[in-house]
């Protein structure tokens, strides 16, 4: 019975002096949307008919080292998508469309609505007050097209905060 009390008296102690999560490692992230209009729409008629969107993120905190570009499509979220509207992501310049940065999609889309949730970075950069990024439907054989109305819970982020 002794030896048994001091099993459990050892046991407990060393379960006590385990390393306990502390709030400063849960993940704090902040999601920043576009300060563009809210309706995003782009669409591919090969081979060579693009229209494109662009959209811009302003006034963003530069106090953590990165930023990530994210996009958010939530199960149930509506969304107008033909033919193969898989998403090409480049950075854009004053010169223009700049480096290609990630692809999205497509989205599992039935009925109007995304059926499969995203929730995805698309790519990280080194923490800046702005961002502008071009989205371009990548179709070379088949016209394809997406549109939707953003929203604070779906579309596409600026990610910024800690892991």
């Amino acid at each position: 019975m002794k030896l048994s009390a001091f099993v459990i008296g050892a046991l407990a102690f060393t379960v006590s002096a385990l390393p306990s999560s502390s709030n400063n490692e849960r993940r704090s992230f902040s999601y920043h949307s576009t300060v563009s209009d809210p309706g995003f729409y782009a669409v591919s008629f090969p081979p060579d008919y693009h229209e494109n969107q662009i959209l811009q993120w302003l006034s963003l905190p530069t106090s953590d080292k990165t930023s990530a570009l994210v996009a958010r499509f939530p199960a149930g979220f509506s969304v107008t998508q033909s033919g193969p509207a898989k998403i090409n992501v480049y950075t854009r310049t004053s010169g223009g469309i700049g480096t290609y940065v990630g692809t999205v999609g497509p989205l599992s889309v039935k009925n109007g609505l995304v059926t499969k949730a995203v929730d995805v970075v698309v790519a990280t950069f080194p923490a800046k007050d702005s961002f502008t990024f071009e989205f371009q439907v990548d179709s070379e054989t088949e016209n394809a097209s997406i549109q939707f109305f953003e929203n604070d819970k779906a579309g596409f982020f600026i990610r910024t905060g800690s892991s």
